[in-house]
């Protein structure tokens, strides 16, 4: 009997934006088998990225930047890269950047590489791609990554609505046919039931990645309990606790029917829908949800990918998550004494006006305004400012791309238009603000993600 694959409505939105970026590609001279000969050619019929000689049978091709809303890239001529079997494998939806620059020892295909050979590889990609008319093509295409965002949220969003409205009109005892166990047995799964049409769980940081492939064959309720464990213990959960004791939100983004987290067990008809497992966030205790479907893993890790650790340039490593409670409270303690209570005061009162949407009737504004106005006030006073520069360097790195900074820094010989761009060319940071001490202030601020890690920063650096 055939298997049928139930398909996550992230699948299908990802497949529309591969599907956009195909066209474009099109649009802009596409690929043809001259093409692709013109690449053996221009490579040596070597792996770009190896250097290693290539047999017929070991030959991939392999977008360089790869087809993604995170990425953008084009399916054209300039962006297919001849490769070998495994460092197509290993390089996953990483960009040609990120692959050849990952932490050494972590891709096998990479191990015989000095850190000049990587970077030799990088500029010849680069070559090609200049050559190729590459560059020009992207420049000039009208899918910028936040166009394609939007179109994938838009796709995600109507084909949840689709499926949240079919379902309503299943009797409950059909719904309840649906919802995993709570034992923890292991069950194989069809390989087929785990394929994605696009994996960018390869951008998670290293802890995550291993215990997606250690629980790949076990059920979905073991593999959240592994990774919640994770998210409690390094706090990547802190700004999703509220949302994810919300029904609604629970549903649409991970498939509960109840609440993902609750601070007790709950019975629902007779039966307790929790794990007994506790985790503690900040004094208090959290119960996880049981009720996971295995027709569901793509919400899990998509959620992953799009909500934890959403960035547009890539994702930064959990090592570098926020600093434990206790380590920031004994840093805002020390610090306390140093902050001048006016300056407490102002950082309060506009942080009391941060809210997720602006409205100028009721005094409130954005996260971005609000962090813009904090740090035009820390700007006049070097002792928070620099109280703020301490809770950051001791460790505590907000969800942002690893390649942006919080501040900034430049002097007068700087080019401030070219230091304001991120590696895409994109605007990244706000312009000159805090001219005092000359630093660039980051712009990607986002309240879902950001409200929560900015409170605690503020309070650790005692201005909350």
């Amino acid at each position: 009997m055939a298997t049928i694959r139930r398909v996550h409505h992230s699948s299908i939105a990802n497949l529309f934006v591969r599907s956009l970026l195909a066209d474009v590609g099109e649009m802009h001279g596409g690929f043809t088998k001259e093409h692709w000969q013109a690449t053996l050619d221009f490579f040596g019929n070597r792996c770009a990225y190896t250097g290693k000689a290539l047999a017929p049978a070991d030959i991939d091709r392999d977008h360089a930047i790869p087809l993604n809303r995170a990425s953008g890239g084009l399916h054209r001529f300039g962006n297919l890269l001849p490769a070998c079997r495994q460092a197509n494998n290993e390089k996953g939806s990483l960009t040609y950047v990120e692959f050849l620059r990952s932490t050494p020892g972590r891709f096998a295909s990479l191990s015989h590489l000095t850190t000049q050979d990587r970077e030799t590889a990088i500029a010849r990609i680069e070559s090609f791609m200049e050559e190729t008319g590459y560059r020009q093509a992207t420049s000039s295409a009208v899918l910028s990554p936040e166009y394609l965002e939007e179109k994938y949220q838009q796709v995600k969003d109507l084909c949840a609505l689709i499926r949240a409205e079919v379902q309503s009109m299943a009797p409950p005892e059909l719904m309840s046919s649906m919802l995993d166990s709570e034992k923890d047995e292991e069950e194989e799964l069809d390989d087929e039931e785990t394929g994605r049409e696009e994996d960018l769980t390869d951008r998670l940081p290293a802890a995550y990645r291993e215990l997606l492939a250690a629980h790949k064959k076990h059920r979905i309720g073991r593999l959240a309990q592994a990774l919640f464990a994770q998210l409690f213990a390094d706090g990547r959960v802190a700004p999703f606790v509220q949302r994810l004791q919300e029904k609604q939100y629970s549903a649409r983004q991970l498939g509960l029917y109840v609440p993902v987290l609750a601070t007790e067990r709950l019975i629902i008809a007779g039966q307790p829908r929790y794990y007994t497992e506790p985790y503690v966030l900040d004094g208090i205790t959290y119960y996880l949800g049981s009720q996971w479907n295995n027709g569901r893993r793509d919400m899990l890790e998509d959620w992953l990918v799009d909500e934890v650790f959403r960035t547009e340039a890539g994702i930064a490593d959990a090592s570098e998550a926020l600093m434990p409670v206790a380590a920031m409270s004994a840093t805002a303690t020390q610090l306390d004494s140093m902050i001048d209570s006016t300056v407490q005061a102002a950082v309060q009162a506009i942080w009391n006006q941060v809210k997720e949407t602006d409205n100028k009737q009721l005094g409130h504004i954005k996260i971005g305004q609000g962090i813009q106005h904090v740090f035009h006030v820390l700007d006049e006073e070097p002792a928070a400012l620099a109280a703020v520069e301490h809770i950051l360097a001791e460790g505590t790195r907000l969800s942002m791309a690893r390649e942006l900074q919080v501040l900034r820094p430049y002097d007068d010989s700087s080019d401030l238009n070219a230091l304001r761009l991120d590696s895409k060319g994109r605007p990244r940071y706000y312009k000159p603000l805090l001219t005092r001490h000359k630093y660039l202030l980051c712009k990607e601020w986002n309240y879902a993600k950001h409200y929560v890690e900015w409170t605690r920063i503020f309070k650790a650096a005692g201005l909350l």
